[in-house]
């Protein structure tokens, strides 16, 4: 008979339906009755389905052991986890025409030119978005950048095309995973298993933390420091669990909070100082950028259009995720992302070059 282990997910990444993509001949062993014992099927979940007669107690444990072992390392590896589309400008994703109505608009059609007001409009805030971007850059002190959730989506374009053509490039990743409001919610061991796997796929295990070359910067806007604080406590507790060395991570963890433009006093409120958990980091470790209050609200208000649907914990294992928005709210921020990253400067229509 044939058997079976699953190591990667059907191309719609769910994970239900699981193909098998290593197969093993073996010749059933036989209980001396003329009857065959079936060796397990694996099925996800960690659970192993015997068909037929078992197999000898020692075997059965053995393979157990063998097959579940060899999943759980697979499974962070290699399995798609449905993490949202979003093309890719940088590197020469197709865009074709899915733009064209909101950077060339059709002069006596009223829709089109609605769409390209608020494309422009989008696109008006790009010198604020530029010395924002320029100070995150600043104050990541050479740290691998990751954007946090949808909201710095604009700054993350803005400084790919800054940095397009560059060794730096590299220094930039989303992290589009949103863990507001979480601290009011039960997480249960579903959620923080995908969560995990999800860390796992950008490269933020404690491992790595722990033995990668550069420090790692997180950045998000900010108002109350929620996201911060859960992403914190989740990587927290992975890094007890795990029992890598906090000593060294703690060095290698930086925060950094877009917040919006206030007054400048010694009696201002400032998130970071009344969050308990920024004291068992590095003075520094938690640092601000101010964007102007109007600007920052566009960006996290949900004013500014996004090519995708928030990724809170509820669709951490949706398939559907993966699958690229086409409605015109998601072309539209495709076309302001596209203006954002212009080879020709930020507000310019000029995509990158498609790489053939």
């Amino acid at each position: 008979m044939r058997f079976y282990a699953a190591h990667h997910l059907s191309d719609t990444g769910d994970l239900g339906s699981c193909r098998p993509t290593r197969s093993i001949e073996r010749t059933p062993p036989c209980n001396g009755e003329g009857h065959t014992h079936l060796w397990p099927s694996v099925h996800f979940g960690g659970r192993l389905s015997l068909r037929g007669g078992k197999p000898p107690t020692g075997t059965r444990k053995l393979l157990g052991r063998t097959l579940l072992g060899m999943l759980r390392s697979q499974t962070m590896k290699n399995f798609d986890l449905g993490r949202p589309f979003r093309w890719n400008l940088t590197r020469g994703d197709r865009i074709g025409s899915l733009v064209g109505e909101f950077t060339d608009p059709v002069t006596d059609d009223e829709e089109s030119l609605r769409a390209h007001e608020r494309y422009q409009h989008c696109l008006s805030y790009t010198d604020e978005l530029v010395e924002c971007a320029a100070q995150v850059l600043a104050r990541s002190a050479d740290s691998d950048l990751y954007f946090v959730g949808r909201s710095p989506d604009s700054i993350f374009d803005l400084l790919s095309g800054v940095l397009y053509d560059t060794p730096d490039l590299d220094r930039l990743h989303r992290l589009p995973l949103s863990l507001y409001g979480m601290e009011s919610t039960r997480v249960t061991t579903e959620d923080r298993a995908r969560l995990r796997g999800h860390l796992t796929a950008h490269g933020l295990t404690p491992k790595s933390l722990a033995s990668r070359s550069r420090k790692v910067a997180l950045c998000d806007l900010v108002a109350s420091g929620s996201t911060c604080e859960n992403l914190y406590h989740e990587l927290r507790d992975w890094i007890e669990e795990q029992r890598a060395p906090w000593n060294i991570i703690r060095t290698r963890i930086r925060f950094l909070g877009i917040t919006p433009q206030g007054h400048t006093s010694p009696k201002t409120w400032r998130w970071h100082q009344h969050a308990d958990w920024v004291r068992d980091l590095p003075p520094r470790a938690v640092r601000n950028v101010s964007l102007d209050r109007g600007v920052w609200r566009h960006l996290a208000v949900g004013c500014e259009p996004k090519t995708a649907d928030s990724f809170h914990h509820k669709r951490w294992n949706d398939p559907g995720a993966a699958a690229p928005r086409h409605d015109r709210e998601a072309r539209l921020a495709l076309a302001v992302a596209v203006g954002m990253s212009s080879t020709d400067g930020p507000g310019t229509h000029a995509p990158r070059p498609i790489v053939s």
